[in-house]
């Protein structure tokens, strides 16, 4: 069974646990993990897996604060909506104001919504150091009322790191290195890095700025030192090495 949070949970850690076989076989089959009406929520070194629709989503009522750390989204499936083995369903952020800290984790194998931000309410999004690979359809996919800092990721095999229609669906986007994020967030931007990919254009976006101004943020690593860190702690099992 899936985990959901709803009707004012606040103060929830959700960790060192694998969510796996949840009617992956069934279109719709049902969700890892649900945030509806929540506040400060932590979700950190667990495993998604064989999922029948969304790994993780947040309604369309607040989920508030959400950090998502260190955890492993693997969407290998024999069930596939694409035909291609890989889980389509994967990260939805449809919340009302929320503020979510997606930082060191996992995504493979997948086909799209990894992550998808917007397209209701206001999601603002700090996507640091994350590591995303053999995704054979889209990466982030931004729309109107996301606004999302992207810097320090790596994308490896990744078809479409970041959907052409992301600008002209009302989402806002920086992802460009150096000190242009000096005046929202106190220091340089890190570098994201890809592989063996797709197109990434640069967006720098000042709505997203405006959005972390004065905002405290977490620190990044280069990305450089990303993939083998991520490899080396993202996931149950593993609380011990971060």
């Amino acid at each position: 069974m899936g985990l959901r949070l709803a009707n004012g949970a606040t103060n929830v850690i959700i960790q060192n646990i694998h969510i796996t076989d949840l009617n992956p076989q069934y279109i719709w089959g049902g969700d890892a993990i649900t945030l509806v009406g929540t506040d400060k929520v932590w979700i950190d070194h667990c495993k998604f897996s064989l999922i029948g629709r969304q790994m993780l989503v947040t309604g369309y009522v607040a989920a508030g604060r959400v950090s998502i750390t260190n955890n492993e989204y693997d969407g290998t499936t024999s069930w596939s909506a694409t035909c291609n083995n890989e889980h389509y369903w994967t990260l939805l952020f449809y919340g009302a104001k929320d503020k979510v800290t997606l930082q060191g984790n996992y995504i493979h194998n997948v086909s799209g919504r990894a992550p998808r931000i917007g397209g209701n309410g206001d999601t603002t999004m700090h996507a640091v150091n994350n590591y995303f690979s053999n995704i054979g359809g889209h990466s982030f996919d931004v729309a109107e009322g996301g606004k999302v800092l992207m810097e320090g990721n790596v994308w490896e095999n990744v078809k479409t790191p970041i959907t052409a229609a992301t600008p002209n669906e009302g989402g806002a986007v920086y992802n460009k290195a150096g000190p242009g994020c000096q005046s929202a967030i106190g220091r340089s931007c890190e570098a994201n890095v890809l592989i063996s990919c797709g197109n990434f254009p640069g967006y720098a976006d000042s709505a997203v700025l405006k959005a972390f101004s004065g905002a405290t943020v977490v620190s990044a690593i280069p990305a450089t030192s990303v993939k083998a860190h991520v490899m080396a702690n993202a996931g149950v099992g593993k609380l011990g090495t971060s």
